[in-house]
């Protein structure tokens, strides 16, 4: 996400903080109403940058065969 850190909502035993934030340079914004969204948003583009990567190494590999 750039320069800005995604600091999702932390799951305790007991319960979960109700709100995820990004923070960025000290200042930090609460997501009050997209938590569960940005949270699901970061899952997705670091799975699509994993895959990325995986697919990338197969044609390098393939080139070097």
């Amino acid at each position: 996400m750039g320069d800005w850190v995604l600091t999702p909502r932390a799951a305790t035993f007991l319960k979960r903080s109700p709100h995820a934030y990004i923070e960025r340079a000290g200042y930090r914004v609460l997501l009050r109403h997209c938590s569960a969204d940005m949270e699901q948003f970061a899952l997705t583009m670091v799975l699509i940058a994993a895959e990325y990567s995986r697919r990338l190494d197969d044609v390098l590999d393939d080139r070097h065969s």
